[in-house]
């Protein structure tokens, strides 16, 4: 009997401590850290959270009941840097005042370090600034490379013997660079930021649960790293542009389309002669035309299609430049001028000239006899023609040549001798009967 009120004794006294005791804890004020999820074995700082008018009166905390630890108040937030403690699991903290009594209560969760990531953060940061720098630096070097090409191509162009305005021409092409990989070099920098920006997040998504500090650091280091590189790289390009870019009425004559030549007709032709430049891009009003830096007499003018003369004071290997009527210059492109007839070119070879036939006109499949001089001995590759049409060649003398005229030309045609050496004649003019 007397053990059983004994027993009903101590219940009650229990009961009554642990009801004052909760009473006493739900009247303190609750605080609030952050973070409240700790790392065991680290010793971070945190901020503690509670009503201003007891947040003035804080001095310490204590963790669990150890030692207090003085708090830090900068700019009006309470701070602390807690001890290193090696446990896990919950851990009751106490704020005191400066006589160590308890102003409010609150709580911290001591968790397990996860496992490190495997890629430390220097790691990290060397593969974002590879993927930053890596693809703009190779467009760059190849950017580079392509000019340094094309104004060896067009440095290559340049002959002895070229006009002023063929020169001219040719620093014009310099200057406008080369095409290179501009749009294509901003586009694959665009695209890295964006690529580096997902990793980034990603990272942060995988790793700053783990590690919180990681989270901070790699977005300053983001920040600064993406705006300084993206400032550096497209100003500095907007700028270069800025200042190439040439007034609007240049622009108005430089959208004219440059003219190309693209091949000759004939190859080779002597002075005082007619030949046919064609090439595209020549237009449709009449330009100029220089032979050897002479400008040349134009006759008909295509946009593909120029008849010009070949001036009589030039000979050898010549640069023709067509410029059509928006000032548009073409590319230097080399032509062959005999030299005058009967004059030596190279070795015994001589130009063929022309001095009569013996007959003002003929039908055709008729036999006839060209007259003239430095024929050649023989005829190896010599050729005769009609109107451009090759005629069959009897016997071959160097004043005389026996000709069969072609069965398909009529009317006024130029005959024109070529050598074996591989040089024509200039053209004579022949009557064709039917």
């Amino acid at each position: 009997m007397r053990t059983g009120r004994i027993i009903s004794i101590a219940v009650v006294a229990v009961v009554v401590i642990v009801a004052t005791a909760v009473v006493i804890l739900a009247d303190q004020p609750q605080a609030s850290f952050n973070p409240d999820h700790i790392l065991k074995g680290t010793a971070p700082t945190i901020t503690i959270s509670l009503d201003k008018s007891i947040s003035d009166k804080i001095e310490s905390v204590s963790i669990g009941g150890g030692d207090p630890v003085k708090v830090q108040k900068p700019e009006g937030k309470v701070s602390v840097l807690l001890p290193k403690l090696d446990i896990v699991g919950r851990a009751y903290v106490s704020v005191l005042d400066k006589d160590n009594k308890p102003l409010a209560v609150g709580q911290l969760t001591y968790v397990e370090p996860a496992e490190q990531p495997l890629i430390s953060f220097a790691v990290l940061l060397l593969v974002y600034l590879l993927l930053i720098f890596a693809l703009p630096l190779i467009c760059t070097i190849y950017d580079i490379y392509k000019s340094y090409k094309e104004r060896a191509t067009v440095l290559g162009k340049l002959q002895s013997h070229l006009s002023t305005d063929e020169i001219k021409a040719l620093l014009v092409d310099m200057d406008q660079g080369p095409t290179g990989l501009t749009g294509l070099t901003r586009g694959i920098v665009a695209v890295t930021l964006i690529l580096v920006l997902a990793v980034a997040v990603f990272h942060l998504v995988v790793f700053a649960p783990r590690v919180p500090d990681i989270a901070e650091k790699l977005l300053m280091l983001l920040a600064g790293t993406l705006t300084a590189i993206t400032g550096f790289y497209f100003g500095s390009k907007a700028t270069a542009e800025a200042a190439q870019k040439p007034p609007s009425d240049a622009v108005k004559a430089g959208s004219a389309v440059a003219p190309k030549i693209l091949k000759f007709d004939p190859e080779l032709s002597a002075a005082n002669t007619q030949i046919k430049v064609i090439g595209e891009g020549f237009g449709q009003g009449k330009g100029t035309v220089t032979v050897g830096g002479k400008p040349s007499a134009v006759g008909d003018w295509k946009d593909t299609q120029i008849e010009v003369t070949v001036p009589a004071d030039v000979s050898g290997d010549v640069s023709i430049v067509v410029t059509n009527d928006k000032g548009k210059p073409s590319d230097p492109k080399l032509f062959k001028i005999a030299p005058l007839s009967g004059e030596v070119k190279t070795g015994s070879a001589v130009v063929p000239k022309i001095s009569k036939v013996d007959s003002g006109s003929d039908a055709a499949k008729t036999q006839i006899n060209v007259f003239g001089e430095g024929f050649g001995s023989q005829q190896g590759k010599g050729t005769v023609k009609f109107g451009g049409k090759p005629a069959e060649v009897g016997n071959w003398k160097d004043t005389q040549i026996e000709v069969t005229i072609p069965a398909d030309v009529t009317g006024d045609v130029s005959i024109v001798v070529t050598s074996d050496e591989g040089m024509p004649s200039e053209p004579f003019s022949f009557k064709i009967t039917t």
